[in-house]
C-alpha cells in the first residue's frame, strides 16, 4: 500500500486533536451530568423562622404548610429638634400578631424604617395579615414651650394588638431638656409612656426609647430610640439642635409546626352497601401514610384501615379506599383521615360526612309458583343474605347462605305452601313461596 508520510503525519494530527477534543467533550458532558443528578436529587428545604431587619420575602417551599406566628413592630418616631426649648420625644412603634397555617408560596414582608429626626417611624406589615404603625415624631420646641411628645403607633390588623409609647414633651429653657422617646410595644401589651427627659421601657419585643437630651451640665445629646421600635429623644441643646432617630421596626416569623402534605380533597360517597373514599395530596414530603378513621357520632373515632403514603412527592397523588360493610352502622357516619410521617409526627384532616339510606330488602324469588327449582336475586346493596324454608308445620326444608347477585336454589319437598324466612345483619324479612 502507497503511504505518503506527509498524510500519515496529518491525519495523527487530527486523530490526536479529535481524542483532545472528545475528552473535553465526555469531561464537560459528565460534569452537566453530575449537574443535574444533583439537582435532581436536592431534598426539599423545610419552613424555618426568620426575624427581618429589613424589608423581604418570607417562603413556604414546595410541598409544605406550616402554622406559623407572625409578629410585626413598627419603627420608632424621630425625636424633635431643639428651637428655643426642647424638642418632644418620639413614639414608640405599635404591636400586631396573628398565628395562622401558611401554604406553600412567597409572602411580602415590610419593615418599617426608623423615623429619623422629626419623621415618624415606617409601618411594618406580613402581607394584610398583620400591620402595625410607626410612632409619630416629637415637635420641635418654640419660643411658648417645649415641642409636643409624638404619640405611639397602633396595631392596626392582627389577633393581638397594641400601642407604643407616647414620646414626653420638651422641657422650658432653663434647665430644660428634651422629650424622653415613647417604648415599643409588644405581645403582651402597649409601649411605656414618658412625661420626663428619659426613654420609656418597651414591652417585649418592643425596646425602650432614647432619652432626650439636657442642657445643663454642658449640654447632652439625644439618645436614639432602641430597636424594635423605640422613640427617639427630643433635643434640648443649641450644640445638639437636631432629635434623635427612632428604632428599626422588625418582623418575626415563628414556625410552630411544619405541615409536610397538602390534602387538596377528601370526599366520601355511599356505593351500594359500601362507603368510597377519595382524596388526593398536592406534595407530600415525610409520609408514611393515612390511618382512615370512622365515627358515628362525630366525637369517637375508631380506626377501619391504613392505607399507606406516597413518601414524597411534588406532584398530585390519588387515593382511593372502600369501606366495606359500612350499612352495619346507622344513619350518618363520619370520616377523617389520621396523617403520619416516618418521624412520628402526624395532624388529622377535616371530617366529612356521608348518610346511608337503608331501605327495605328487596328480594326476588322467581319463577313463583315453582318445581323446587327457583331462584333469589340479591342486590348489591346488600353484602349478604340467609334464607330458611319452612314448611307449614314449621320445619325447616332448606338453609343456605345468599350472595350478591342471582342464588339458584333447589330443593324436593311436597308441592304446598311454604315460608321464606330471610335475614341480613340489620334486617329479618318472611316470603310466601309456592311449589307445584
Amino acid at each position: 500500500m502507497l503511504r505518503i508520510p506527509e498524510f500519515d503525519f496529518y491525519f495523527e494530527q487530527q486523530i490526536t486533536n479529535i481524542s483532545q477534543f472528545m475528552k473535553q467533550f465526555l469531561n464537560l458532558f459528565g460534569c452537566i451530568i453530575v449537574m443535574c443528578l444533583t439537582t435532581n436529587f436536592t431534598a426539599l428545604s423545610q419552613p424555618v423562622s426568620q426575624t427581618f431587619n429589613s424589608s423581604g420575602t418570607y417562603t413556604i417551599p414546595t410541598g409544605y404548610s406550616a402554622n406559623v406566628t407572625i409578629e410585626v413592630i413598627g419603627g420608632g418616631g424621630g425625636g424633635g429638634a431643639y428651637s428655643s426649648n426642647g424638642g418632644g420625644g418620639g413614639g414608640g412603634g405599635g404591636y400586631a400578631s396573628v398565628t395562622i397555617l401558611l401554604t406553600e408560596g412567597s409572602y411580602p414582608v415590610t419593615v418599617g424604617a426608623a423615623g429619623s429626626p422629626g419623621s415618624s417611624g415606617g409601618t411594618s406589615s406580613f402581607t394584610s395579615l398583620a400591620v402595625a404603625n410607626g410612632g409619630s415624631a416629637g415637635s420641635s420646641g418654640s419660643v411658648s414651650g417645649g415641642g409636643a411628645g409624638g404619640s405611639g403607633g397602633s396595631g392596626t390588623t392582627g389577633t393581638t394588638t397594641h400601642s407604643g409609647g407616647n414620646g414626653a414633651s420638651g422641657g422650658n429653657f432653663f434647665g430644660t431638656y428634651g422629650g424622653g422617646g415613647g417604648g415599643g410595644a409588644g405581645s403582651t401589651g402597649n409601649g411605656s409612656s414618658t412625661t420626663s427627659g428619659f426613654g420609656a421601657g418597651g414591652n417585649s419585643p418592643g425596646e425602650s426609647g432614647g432619652n432626650g437630651g439636657y442642657f445643663i451640665f454642658g449640654g447632652t445629646a439625644p439618645v436614639n430610640g432602641a430597636s424594635p421600635g423605640g422613640g427617639g429623644g427630643g433635643a434640648a441643646t443649641p450644640s445638639s439642635s437636631i432629635g434623635a432617630f427612632g428604632g428599626n421596626g422588625v418582623v418575626i416569623v415563628t414556625v410552630n409546626t411544619v405541615l409536610p402534605v397538602t390534602l387538596v380533597k377528601f370526599e366520601a360517597t355511599s356505593h351500594n352497601a359500601n362507603v368510597l373514599l377519595e382524596w388526593a395530596t398536592a406534595s407530600e414530603v415525610n409520609n408514611q401514610g393515612f390511618f382512615v378513621e370512622v365515627s358515628e357520632d362525630g366525637i369517637h373515632y375508631t380506626e377501619v384501615d391504613f392505607v399507606p403514603g406516597k413518601g414524597w412527592s411534588n406532584q398530585l397523588v390519588a387515593y382511593t379506599y372502600t369501606h366495606k360493610d359500612a350499612l352495619k352502622h346507622k344513619g350518618q357516619l363520619y370520616y377523617r383521615l389520621h396523617q403520619v410521617d416516618f418521624d412520628g409526627a402526624n395532624d388529622y384532616s377535616d371530617v366529612i360526612t356521608v348518610h346511608l339510606n337503608k331501605r327495605e330488602l328487596p328480594l326476588s324469588l322467581y319463577p313463583n309458583p315453582s318445581n323446587g327449582d327457583f331462584n333469589v336475586y340479591i342486590p348489591l346493596s346488600i353484602e349478604s343474605a340467609h334464607i330458611i324454608i319452612y314448611d307449614i308445620n314449621g320445619k325447616g326444608v332448606y338453609n343456605t347462605q345468599l350472595k350478591q347477585g342471582v342464588n339458584e336454589v333447589w330443593f324436593e319437598a311436597t308441592p304446598g305452601v311454604y315460608n321464606a324466612l330471610v335475614t341480613t345483619d340489620f334486617e329479618t324479612s318472611y316470603y310466601r313461596i309456592v311449589l307445584e
